[in-house]
């Protein structure tokens, strides 16, 4: 039942055009969108307002989330909304505890609405002695999107396994995600002059 009521809100929350058009945005949002902007057309989804969030590089982070109507504190789903200088540029849709089943109804949904023009690769992201951790990334992409099902994973020793309550589908908005990296580029570079020309003032 709860995988069935998760299926039919990430229905709702796509939208339901089948184009493999990736559009501009997430939903009715649109990429460069203020929070201000987003937020009526969230409206119904209760919210949590972050701040600034250092592991975000500077990211303002809004929260959206369904109440799941069988607990009183669990959600069935939440959205981040991710805005650099506020205009919105990323998105996060991540099903609250998911399962295997979860998560072949995600990639299956993700697959029937935008195609099978996709690419695939896996991300290790953490090492821990015998433990590593990673995503299996599915990734569509077009000039203003790139949406990514980010299904994660874990070895050990012994082999793989899956670990599908880390999974979560992204949504970004190309333009501005190079804005924000070319942005902690020149930072870098201006960190790095910095250093160097301390050094050689001080010889």
């Amino acid at each position: 039942m709860r995988n069935i009521m998760l299926y039919l809100l990430f229905i709702i929350i796509s939208g339901y055009s089948f184009s493999q058009s990736l559009g501009e945005g997430y939903r009715d949002t649109k990429w460069g969108m203020s929070p201000q902007e987003v937020r009526p057309i969230m409206m119904g989804y209760r919210t949590v307002d972050y701040g600034s969030n250092w592991n975000e590089g500077g990211d303002t982070i809004h929260r959206y989330f369904s109440r799941n109507r069988n607990s009183s504190y669990d959600p069935d789903f939440w959205i981040d909304f991710c805005f650099y200088q506020n205009k919105l540029y990323r998105v996060v849709y991540k099903p609250y505890k998911p399962n295997a089943s979860t998560e072949k109804m995600l990639l299956d949904e993700l697959k029937s609405k935008y195609g099978n023009n996709f690419k695939t690769s896996s991300v290790r992201t953490e090492t821990m002695g015998v433990f590593s951790k990673g995503f299996n990334v599915t990734e569509w992409s077009d000039r203003t999107t790139k949406i990514s099902f980010m299904a994660s994973w874990m070895t050990d020793a012994q082999g793989r396994f899956n670990t599908p309550q880390n999974s979560y589908v992204e949504y970004l908005g190309i333009q501005i995600n190079e804005e924000k990296q070319s942005a902690i580029r020149r930072a870098a570079d201006e960190i790095r002059n910095s250093s160097q020309n301390n050094l050689r003032n001080n010889l």
